[in-house]
């Protein structure tokens, strides 16, 4: 649903700002649809949508979600949130919070527009950089690329979502995108939760066909929940899966969280699996029903000229 309500981003008229904080409100029922919620609310904040009255029921909603016990990988569209508030907004905010660390996270992304420290964020990409610059044959100048660096920077660590998206599509425009997307299947692996986490976000927006075996291979052994659900869409994103890749994928089916059911769906629904067959008598209904809509409407309709 995200790609939808982030349409409205895009319109500044205050019916589509009302729309966004009823979503936001602890009262709906659907979690994805709040966090959906929390990504267009960071956004239209930052573009100037919402007026005063807005900002108590924006900072109701960015200390309970800054309050849940999730990763901050987890709760990134509140956090994104919390960045764009108002100063006032933000100490009536940081008052509230039960951890100084959610407090200094926040802080030290207000002041640096960075999901972790200048010296971190510095450190990644010094060891990215020149590597995806050496793999690319057209662009092995002697100067560092100083343009890639800052979008390797942008797209993996920058506070504000739309930011990070932008810079990761204008990777995967240039000619560093094949290997810019080799260099992150290995960061996609690290142990530090975010920044693997925002490795796999990345290799959403690349072309990943020429490692599709690879891709799937991380996505059915990586142990993490919330990291193998982005792994799992990059393996819906990517190509066909074969019988025995789908059998791996829906082995791990009923231990799995609701996201990473979720994305398990995408990947065989994408690839138009014959495992989505047995899916449609799963003891669980929404399984059942993920199932079905997928074969109804088939697989991913690719042109092999269009990445």
């Amino acid at each position: 649903m995200a790609p939808v309500l982030n349409l409205l981003s895009e319109v500044p008229d205050p019916a589509a700002a009302a729309l966004t904080l009823r979503m936001l409100s602890a009262d709906s029922e659907n979690k994805y649809l709040r966090r959906a919620a929390s990504s267009v609310a960071a956004t239209k904040l930052a573009r100037g949508h919402f007026d005063e009255a807005a900002l108590p029921r924006l900072e109701t909603h960015v200390v309970g979600a800054l309050r849940r016990g999730e990763s901050l990988d987890g709760r990134l569209d509140s956090f994104d949130l919390a960045v764009q508030l108002p100063e006032r907004s933000w100490a009536q905010v940081s008052g509230a919070l039960r951890t100084r660390r959610a407090h200094a996270l926040v802080e030290q992304a207000r002041t640096g527009s960075e999901l972790v420290s200048a010296t971190r964020a510095a450190s990644v990409v010094a060891d990215l950089a020149p590597s995806i610059q050496a793999d690319t044959p057209t662009h092995q100048a002697q100067e560092p690329d100083l343009m890639l660096r800052r979008l390797l920077r942008e797209a993996l660590l920058h506070a504000h979502k739309p930011r990070r998206h932008h810079a990761a599509l204008l990777i995967a425009a240039s000619p560093y995108a094949p290997a810019t997307a080799r260099r992150l299947l290995s960061v996609a692996e690290d142990d530090n939760d975010l920044l693997a986490a925002r490795a796999w976000t990345v290799l959403m927006r690349l072309d990943t066909a020429p490692h599709r075996d690879e891709v799937v291979r991380q996505a059915i052994t990586e142990p993490r929940p919330s990291i193998r659900s982005r792994a799992l869409v990059t393996a819906g994103l990517g190509g066909e899966l074969d019988v025995a890749q789908g059998g791996e994928i829906v082995a791990r089916l009923d231990s799995a969280r609701s996201l990473e059911r979720h994305a398990t769906l995408f990947a065989l629904g994408m690839a138009g699996s014959p495992e989505l067959g047995t899916l449609t008598s799963s003891e669980d209904v929404d399984t059942q029903r993920g199932a079905q809509w997928w074969l109804t409407r088939g697989g991913a309709i690719r042109d092999a000229d269009v990445l």
